[in-house]
């Protein structure tokens, strides 16, 4: 397995407690389930789903960081792995007004 994918694994399990801590249940899921290609420069897509609303990014190799995806589709908002929790629950805080 990838390093990045395990590294992305610990921090679905750290997501995950932060979301149930604040009354939130946010599927994860994290595509593709095997290793991406050498060559692709975002290796990994992640999908926050909560009801009916969803929040994309994608992720590098190595991550560091997520790219979220915005409102016209561009994946500009990089947020750091330690601040997704606060980022997703601020959009699911958002959407749900």
């Amino acid at each position: 397995m990838n390093r990045g994918r395990e590294a992305l694994r610990g921090w679905e399990e750290t997501w995950s407690a932060a979301f149930a801590a604040r009354g939130h249940r946010v599927v994860i899921e994290v595509e593709p389930a095997v290793e991406p290609p050498a060559s692709a420069l975002w290796h990994w897509w992640i999908t926050f789903r909560a009801g009916d609303a969803e929040l994309d990014a994608i992720a590098a190799p190595e991550p560091e960081a997520l790219a979220f995806e915005d409102e016209r589709g561009r994946f500009e908002e990089v947020i750091p792995l330690s601040e997704v929790a606060a980022h997703v629950l601020r959009w699911l805080t958002d959407d749900l007004r």
